[in-house]
């Protein structure tokens, strides 16, 4: 459920969704690059892709 909190996600919650991953995993992957995460680069490249992912299997509402 998103902004309508009522089954599939609307085309807004889609593009709302892939705005927020995008610009965190860049945020995250900035961090990462500074030396402000301490955590070892599989681990991180391994974390990024489940995001990636799980951010797939969001239903859109369908246009028929």
């Amino acid at each position: 459920m998103f902004a309508s909190n009522t089954g599939p996600a609307t085309d807004s919650d889609l593009e709302l969704t892939a705005l927020t991953l995008v610009s965190g995993c860049l945020e995250v992957l900035a961090m990462w690059l500074r030396g402000d995460l301490t955590i070892e680069r599989t681990a991180f490249a391994d974390f990024l892709v489940t995001m990636i992912l799980t951010a797939t299997h969001i239903e859109p509402t369908s246009k028929t």
